[in-house]
């Protein structure tokens, strides 16, 4: 085909300007191929295909797809970015000579020309650090270096002559220093992470980070950023700020970007592996909780006293008429009601109940009559004998009471739990446990000193009516059983991410050619003769020398135990809380009342200690050699088993076999 150049003027080509342009054509038997820069001619070109060529042959010819060939051993097939480099050169924004120059302002004035060559500009940035910088400038005028402190800063790597700039750095001086010598001044810079994340509130925090958080566990920090800390060590993942400042959470092993670097890619040997050691392994955490509540306890018993009327009078053998037993002083209403009142740490559940004798004449001896003859041995026409309560009288005697009583008092309770994490597979590699401990401890505290001394005061405890036993657990909201929950869990996590840290300890070091936006958030994997890794980017220092427009990247990856698996976060099964099997005796429900009469041949010696109940004497005449107890009547509460009484601890112990991510690290022979 022909393609007519564009008409263009002669002042294009020659500085006249002929009044009338000859259009000249001009054709060629080869192909030509137009690339820029266009060359403009004042005369027409003529663009023809080349001839169309056919090679024939006398064989046959066979077009097929690609033979497959199979080999006796494995084959592994590289990648294009292994083989290519560091995932393509051509995707980083490289300088395309590969010096470089620093574009640094200072309180927003650009100060790239008075930047001190003789001094490296740094920027480091490490996971859970503040990024840092260092440059050193001659200032232009007369000034305080102490003015500097607090000023903003920024830092881009740019192509030298300051095109193509990225941001490596956003922050303000932190620390300045004089060059007395030259009239230089030093600027160590931060980017005021720990700042920044302090003021965040609570609620961006939790939905940035993530993970659990208990006061129990950590205490309660000085300010949103040790709360971030705090929070964060229950998920897998790290905190940093980006070049602009804004705060960042970097999950372990699932990061943004994934790159491959192999030997070629590296500054000559600065390539180094530090491998994980059993003094930094753990294989198993000791998580230890306690959780400490008040248990308001209340207990109804029973005072109950019974004798039949016999036991108070008279006792004479109904065949001979024979005095067996003088009556015995009575138990009066008096002393009933006085004994009753008086039970220390008891109250009277019910009205007191008092049994008291029926008014009337009883006949305690029958009178043998003529002409029946008296039985042998008998005292046969004796008269009857006969008992009389008036009415008056009967009232304030007494033949037994009821009352039942209940009783509130506090006990401390603290259920012991000992959860253990295990990660069996590098257990049995380290050759037996290698562990830390981790604890915490939830304390809800009870804060009402009235209650059981005033059966008014609140809270009252369901079913603490009659006799047995009720109880209440003080658990107040943040120290309830939702708390403990969320305590152990925060536990549990915090174990877990421990485990998974530990094994992160292995670290592989090397230097690149500057790579700028080379950030954390980096998953690399290293391809070398004599060893294969990958691992996070946990440090990456860009270095750059100003006046030889040379830079490097330092990177420090962190790498996990071998294995290359991931494992998911564990979904917890809690312990059930553990149970008091104590058992109070039947005996704890009821009170002590007995009965001791003295003045009988077989009376022992008065013992006030022992002899709790209705204590009384034979009437009639003093028998000398005898004892004789004083009239009264006691009553003794159940005794408080320690178990009931003194503060209870209940442990609980556990096992939870875990599994945790591994990376990729192996040697090549």
């Amino acid at each position: 085909m022909s393609i007519a150049a564009e008409v263009i003027g002669a002042a294009a080509i020659g500085g006249d300007s002929p009044a009338e342009l000859v259009l000249e054509y001009v054709t060629t038997p080869w192909p030509v191929t137009v690339v820029t820069p266009y060359i403009r001619t004042p005369w027409p070109v003529t663009v023809q295909g080349a001839p169309e060529q056919r090679v024939t042959t006398p064989w046959p010819v066979t077009i097929a797809s690609p033979g497959v060939v199979a080999t006796a051993w494995p084959v592994r097939v590289l990648p294009a970015s292994v083989v290519g480099g560091l995932d393509g050169a051509a995707s980083w924004a490289a300088a395309p000579d590969g010096l470089w120059t620093a574009v640094v302002t200072l309180g927003g004035a650009d100060i790239s020309d008075r930047i001190d060559h003789s001094a490296p500009v740094r920027v480091r940035r490490a996971r859970n650090a503040a990024a840092v910088a260092e440059f050193t400038f001659f200032p232009a005028a007369s000034l305080s270096p102490m003015s500097l402190i607090g000023r903003p800063v920024t830092i881009d790597f740019a192509q030298q002559g300051g095109v193509a700039a990225q941001r490596v750095f956003t922050g303000v001086v932190q620390l300045t220093e004089v060059g007395l010598d030259i009239g230089s001044i030093a600027c160590l810079c931060t980017d005021r992470a720990q700042e920044i994340w302090a003021a965040m509130s609570r609620e961006a925090i939790n939905d940035a980070v993530g993970g659990r958080w208990h006061a129990a566990v950590s205490g309660e920090p000085d300010d949103n950023f040790r709360y971030m800390e705090e929070r964060l060590q229950s998920v897998g993942a790290s905190w940093a700020l980006d070049v602009w400042q804004s705060p960042r959470v970097i999950p372990w092993r699932a990061a943004a970007r994934s790159l491959t670097v192999r030997t070629a890619d590296v500054d000559g040997g600065s390539l180094a592996i530090e491998l994980p050691t059993r003094d930094s392994l753990r294989s198993r955490i000791v998580c230890r909780f306690q959780y400490r509540f008040t248990l308001l306890r209340y207990r109804g018993a029973i005072a109950q006293f019974n004798q039949p009327m016999s036991f108070f009078v008279s006792w004479y053998d109904f065949t001979t008429g024979e005095l067996l037993k003088d009556s015995v002083q009575w138990l009066t209403s008096a002393m009933v009601e006085s004994a009753a009142s008086s039970l220390p740490d008891w109250f009277a559940t019910t009205p007191l109940t008092i049994l008291r004798p029926t008014p009337g004449s009883y006949e305690l001896r029958r009178p043998f009559l003529d002409p029946v003859p008296p039985y042998e041995g008998s005292l046969g026409g004796t008269d009857s004998v006969t008992f009389v309560l008036p009415p008056d009288v009967a009232p304030s005697l007494a033949t037994g009471f009821r009352q039942e009583y209940g009783a509130l008092w506090q006990q401390s309770v603290t259920r012991d739990y000992t959860i253990t994490v295990v990660w069996p597979e590098i257990e049995a590699q380290l050759g037996g446990p290698v562990w830390d401990e981790i604890g915490a401890t939830l304390e809800a505290e009870f804060d009402q000193p009235d209650w059981g001394r005033d059966v008014s005061v609140e809270p009252a405890i369901p079913g603490a009516v009659g006799l047995g036993d009720a109880s209440l657990a003080w658990q107040p909201e943040g120290a309830d059983e939702a708390a403990v929950e969320e305590v152990m869990r925060t536990l549990l996590d915090r174990a877990w991410v421990s485990l998974w840290a530990a094994s992160r300890s292995g670290r592989v070091s090397f230097a690149l050619p500057c790579r700028p936006d080379l950030w954390l958030d980096t998953r690399i994997t290293v391809e070398h003769e004599r060893m294969r890794a990958q691992g996070d980017v946990e440090q990456v220092e860009h270095l750059l020398d100003v006046a030889s427009g040379n830079a490097t990247s330092e990177v420090l990856l962190a790498v996990g135990m071998p294995g290359n698996a991931d494992a998911p976060h564990p979904e917890w099964v809690l312990p059930p809380a553990p149970v008091d099997e104590y058992v109070p005796p039947v005996s704890a429900y009821s009170c002590t009342i007995g009965t001791y009469v003295g003045g009988d041949p077989g009376s022992l010696p008065f013992d006030e200690s022992a002899m709790v109940g209705f204590v009384t004497n034979r009437e009639g005449a003093a028998v000398e050699g005898r004892e004789y107890y004083p009239h009264k009547l006691t009553i003794r509460a159940p005794d408080m088993a320690a178990e009931d009484r003194d503060p209870r601890e209940l442990v609980s112990e556990t096992e939870i076999a875990v599994a945790i991510p591994t990376d990729l690290l192996e040697t090549i022979v």
